[in-house]
């Protein structure tokens, strides 16, 4: 059998139902060419679009589909509509977007001490690593043409394009290193990036572009076709690997074998994960489950002693974009004001599934204050028990020991002693006076509070501010035509010329015209005020706003985006607002709406 031969049937013949299995495979390690059984496995293809292939060493050129094994040595090469995704041995997962070429330089793993060492190389394309156990202990190498990359936990994206300055996104994690020219750059802030101009060393690190960040995710998903009306909304990505799996070895049971042993292998602890499973799996208790009893009772503590919460334990992990809004109060030398927060201060969430772990940065705009950025939750050791996720709807997250939080100002970045908590709606019992909350599918939104201290003594509070988050369409999934409107809450802090401050709520509609990129928004009966303004879209996804009141005794502004799945790409929308009055009246929030 030549080694084509060996490449057709050996992967076909996995089809062959399970009872065939392994003799099957018994007959393939037996037939398979010296060069491939001389090879060492290294993991296994766990998703991927056509246009794909590998080329083991001395083995020819094989198309790659799901299920077949990955090689030490390998050469991985994907065209203009290729993605694959290899799942390595420790847990590791690559994604590879389209036009990439990737080589896996060198894999070693010890699966009983759970050691090893993991370098690869990429000459073109966007790639997504995702650690598992050998990242925990020593660092994964992407060496490029313009740098190395480094990695400990956590998540990296790498987009080397042709005649482009290449871009390491450091998502969440540990660190990521970015080493050129004799110099290096290390990343520990999620949402952070370095660019390497070829030749040069690398750039200072700076906030993820939310554009540069879309485009790279973008890379990794499928490529769109027109649904019917009333389709089903697409399989999660867990479940749609378990169904690839599923067909590849005719056995529903293997197949959940092979994905529960992939996400046993990254989980943090043993420990860790054994607990939290009992928790999500313990029977429900009926709708008016025990919910957070207040936001307040989890600052400082470990969250992995949340109540037991009405969770099916059905989780997956995402990467959600929004925006975060309150009133920022800051006393200084005994002195105290507040500020809303700027109307494009944004937010990410990362959920980690395999982990029950929740990563989340908030950037706060708080005018002449200055910006804060602020780390919550986390993936690194010394972050167990600072957050918790035990639905999409349903977890918390405090104050990170890994992504400290800094303030900037004047000039200077100002360390900050925090204590934080950011928890979802859903998981806490809080009436807004004035608005009918949102039930919206496609986005999540929540609470949060923090008390940020300077060195010099300055403290800064946040009392019970709001998040918004979800999934953001890429922009070839935005309408070019129609109009839309869409209706929910507008949520928010007040304070008042008193300087009395309080919880407000009203409604929120946006009418929307996707052909012009323009709208209308409408922030109903908020504490008793109701503003109308025009809003407008550079790129017909995120757009921005200003508010006026009747009389223009108050004014303000807003930004927000769509939010949606693949197939209702612009099903929701959510932002965040502020407006203020000459009297020394303050108001910021979020908004949540759909259509």
């Amino acid at each position: 059998m030549t080694s084509s031969d060996f490449e057709a049937f050996c992967p076909n013949a996995r089809t062959r139902g399970p009872r065939a299995a392994l003799a099957v495979g018994l007959l393939c390690a037996l037939l398979a060419p010296a060069s491939a059984r001389a090879a060492t496995r290294i993991g296994v293809t766990s998703a991927v679009n056509p246009d794909a292939s590998g080329q083991p060493p001395g083995l020819e050129t094989r198309v790659l589909r799901v299920g077949v094994d990955n090689f030490a040595d390998e050469r991985i090469t994907t065209g203009a509509a290729g993605q694959v995704q290899l799942l390595f041995l420790d847990g590791s997962s690559l994604s590879i977007g389209p036009n990439a070429e990737v080589a896996i330089d060198r894999f070693a793993y010890d699966e009983h001490s759970r050691l090893g060492e993991l370098k690869l190389a990429a000459t073109s394309g966007v790639l997504r690593f995702v650690g598992g156990s050998i990242s925990k202990t020593s660092t994964v190498d992407i060496t490029t043409p313009a740098a190395t990359v480094g990695i400990r936990g956590g998540i990296v994206l790498v987009d080397i394009q042709p005649g482009k300055p290449l871009v390491a996104s450091f998502l969440y994690g540990e660190q990521m290193t970015v080493s050129a020219a004799g110099a290096t750059e290390t990343v520990r802030r999620a949402g952070y990036s370095v660019s390497v101009v070829p030749g040069q060393a690398p750039s200072s690190p700076t906030p993820v572009a939310p554009t540069q960040l879309r485009a790279d995710i973008a890379a990794f998903e499928g490529a769109k076709h027109a649904e019917p009306a009333g389709a089903a909304e697409p399989a999660p990505d867990a479940a749609l690997a378990s169904s690839n799996l599923a067909a590849v070895v005719n056995t529903t049971q293997l197949a959940e074998k092979i994905v529960a042993d992939a996400a046993t292998s990254i989980r943090a602890t043993e420990d860790e994960a054994t607990e939290v499973i009992e928790r999500v799996q313990e029977p429900r208790i009926g709708a008016d489950y025990r919910k957070f009893v207040s936001i307040y009772d989890y600052l400082g503590h470990d969250l992995t002693v949340l109540p037991r919460a009405n969770s099916d334990g059905q989780l997956a992990d995402h990467l959600w974009f929004g925006y975060v809004g309150g009133i920022v109060t800051t006393t200084r030398n005994g002195e105290t004001s507040s500020a809303a927060i700027a109307a494009d201060s944004g937010a990410v969430v990362a959920l980690d599934a395999q982990r029950y772990r929740v990563t989340a940065g908030f950037s706060v705009d708080a005018g002449a204050v200055g910006t804060f950025d602020l780390g919550f939750g986390g993936v690194a050791a010394a972050d167990r028990g600072r957050s918790i996720l035990l639905a999409d709807n349903i977890f918390a997250a405090r104050d990170s020991a890994s992504i400290p939080s800094v303030l900037s100002t004047g000039g200077q970045t100002i360390p900050l002693t925090a204590e934080a908590i950011m928890v979802t709606a859903a998981a806490l019992d809080i009436t807004v006076p004035g608005a009918t909350l949102c039930s919206c599918r496609y986005l999540t939104w929540g609470w949060w509070v923090g008390i940020y201290q300077q060195p010099n003594g300055t403290v800064s509070t946040v009392n019970l501010g709001s998040w918004v988050v979800g999934r953001v369409p890429d922009l070839s999934e935005i309408p070019q035509v129609g109009t839309a409107t869409y209706n929910g809450q507008a949520i928010g802090n007040v304070v008042n010329a008193a300087g009395v401050h309080y919880l407000a709520g009203g409604s929120f509609q946006q009418v929307w015209n996707f052909a012009q990129q323009s709208g209308t928004a409408t922030i109903g009966n908020f504490d008793g005020i109701t503003l109308q303004g025009a809003s407008s879209s550079a790129n017909g996804r995120e757009y921005t706003g200003s508010l006026a009141s009747a009389g223009g005794n108050f004014t303000g502004s807003f930004a927000g985006t769509f939010f949606g799945s693949a197939v209702h790409p612009v099903a929701e929308t959510g932002g965040t607002f502020n407006f203020s009055s000459a009297a020394g009246y303050q108001a910021g929030g979020t908004f949540a709406a759909k259509r």
